[in-house]
């Protein structure tokens, strides 16, 4: 059994940090902005985090995989947020129908993108990885 110990890797506590300050600052300004849709809002909350650690430091796939899942759901609840606050009126791109759709799906994107950017990242040639702990 494999564990991800975020709260004693760095550049992982200082990526879901900085998702949370993008995840809030896009309910702050969308509030401030109802009519406004904020398209890229949830790509970058979503793959921001795995492409942050993946340069600070060196990781492993599955510690990026599972990074990018978590800021992928930060991004859903964000939108979550955004949409029960009445802050998401503006238009959508197409060929979303709606801005919640088109939140969603650039939120999953964004997850996945930000995955496969991170792990491209870390398979450059001179990255290292970092020894794994085998003890549990």
């Amino acid at each position: 059994m494999w564990s991800l110990p975020l709260a004693n890797e760095p550049s992982l506590r200082s990526a879901i940090g900085w998702t949370g300050a993008l995840g809030a600052l896009w309910i702050g300004v969308a509030l401030l902005r109802p009519t406004t849709t904020f398209h890229l809002a949830p790509l970058l909350v979503a793959g921001a985090a795995p492409v942050l650690a993946a340069l600070d430091a060196p990781l492993q796939s599955r510690a990026v995989v599972i990074l990018a899942a978590w800021s992928g759901a930060l991004s859903l609840t964000a939108t979550a947020a955004v949409v029960a606050l009445g802050a998401m009126d503006g238009p959508s791109l197409a060929p979303f129908p709606s801005p919640t759709l088109e939140a969603i799906a650039l939120s999953v994107g964004g997850a996945a993108t930000g995955a496969a950017i991170g792990i491209a990242i870390r398979r450059r040639p001179g990255a290292t990885q970092r020894p794994t702990s085998t003890s549990s």
